[in-house]
């Protein structure tokens, strides 16, 4: 089930009228948005680096994906990246913090995660920067709970349509295994090529030689992009289906080496950033089996093979969408269940599962052994999309061929 009910209601809102053209428009500018938020930060002497900043989050290659098809990502990032930044500014130095701006803060957090549930994640980074940047423990712990609160009451207004939709389900994990070494692969051409990598070493090398010089801002912002990539990248560990769930990373990255870097070097290595998007050197081959391979080609960059792979995607789940068979139909979809839901917001969802309103056709995310022998007693037909069917033989037990369904094949759209 999707995580994710205000993109759902953002696309619904803007493609009958301006259709995926005007969502692609809000997605840009939603990034952009979010590169710009940092320049509302109470900075002084270190200000001259929020441009750094912003240009480090702007042209790295997967931040840039997720503007033009990364859907929710960036939504994601951009109000995670406006709560901290009203954390901050409610945290004024030598007085009481402000209610308000902490109180915006967490509604900013709990709209993140109507976006995407697993920015709830980052509240114990937050709650962890009042307790320490607020000298008065009883003041710090009343002021945790009013973020807290905030958060967590604006996460379940966000997400209710989900919780009352799919109910429990919503809240469920499917293990996605995939070997170590193309996860390895995933991080270093996704999220930290080897420019960035390298700015992130001699970087996070001159933190403590300079934080006593570090403005309270900027320790907020360097402890809290810390606490985020320590909770952000072991869940992309559990879940490493695609980089694109790293976007948020992208500016708390940045964080830990644009305030201490050398400010030329910061300013060189940002468009080498860019350029590797477009321009790939790999160290690594995808799969255990090849060979190291050095490309120099701009099709070989990570940013034109993710967007191609990203298209090909929707490309794919608008064929699932061209089944119309006369006999009733039950489609398992597993990951695509979210796309093929943004692409028809006029069709019927009930308990999780998308219905055509014009043929017998149900799209469902996964299927239990209940819903099986449902679908079994109804006569319904049962189409596996490719992969969806070794997810729900380990989650479930269910060997779905053996049960009779027809295979989808991703790449050439037939089945067999």
């Amino acid at each position: 089930p999707p995580g994710f009910p205000l993109f759902e209601y953002l696309a619904r809102f803007l493609t009958p009228g301006a259709g995926w053209p005007g969502l692609l428009v809000a997605n840009l500018v939603a990034g952009i948005a979010g590169t710009l938020v940092w320049f509302l930060l109470p900075l002084r002497q270190d200000s001259n680096r929020i441009a750094l900043l912003s240009a480090a989050t702007l042209v790295h290659p997967l931040y840039l994906l997720g503007m033009v098809t990364g859907l929710d990502y960036i939504w994601q990032t951009l109000f995670v990246s406006l709560s901290l930044v009203l954390l901050i500014k409610g945290l004024k130095e030598g007085e009481d913090p402000s209610v308000g701006l902490i109180l915006l803060s967490g509604i900013c957090l709990g709209v993140a995660s109507g976006f995407r549930i697993t920015s709830i994640a980052v509240l114990p980074v937050w709650v962890g920067v009042l307790f320490f940047a607020i000298p008065r423990m009883g003041l710090a712990f009343k002021t945790m709970a009013f973020l807290a609160i905030a958060t967590v009451l604006s996460t379940l207004i966000c997400e209710l349509p989900v919780l009352l939709n799919f109910g429990s389900r919503a809240l469920s994990v499917h293990p996605d295994p995939v070997q170590p070494v193309i996860i390895a692969y995933r991080l270093l051409r996704y999220v930290f090529p080897i420019p960035l990598l390298i700015l992130l070493v001699v970087g996070i090398a001159l933190i403590i030689p300079r934080w006593k010089d570090f403005e309270s801002s900027v320790r907020i912002m360097t402890g809290s992009a810390a606490g985020v990539l320590l909770i952000v990248l072991p869940g992309f560990f559990l879940l490493p289906r695609e980089p694109g769930y790293l976007t948020l990373c992208v500016p708390f990255v940045a964080m830990l080496f644009v305030f201490s870097a050398p400010r030329m070097m910061v300013s060189v290595f940002v468009p080498l950033i860019a350029i590797w998007g477009f321009v790939s050197v790999p160290i690594m081959a995808p799969e255990p089996s090849q060979s190291i391979e050095i490309r120099i080609r701009p099709e070989a960059g990570p940013m034109v093979e993710e967007a191609k792979d990203r298209f090909q995607n929707l490309r794919r789940s608008q064929q699932l969408l061209l089944i119309t068979p006369k006999e009733k139909t039950a489609v398992v979809v597993g990951f695509d269940w979210a796309t093929l839901a943004t692409l028809r917001p006029e069709w019927e969802i009930e308990n999780g599962v998308l219905e055509n309103p014009d043929f017998p056709v149900r799209y469902y995310d996964w299927i239990d052994p209940q819903t099986l022998s449902d679908l079994k007693s109804e006569d319904f037909d049962l189409i596996v999309v490719e992969g969806t069917e070794r997810f729900t033989e380990k989650k479930y037990g269910i060997d779905l061929l053996e049960e009779g369904a027809v295979y989808w094949d991703r790449k050439k759209r037939y089945y067999r």
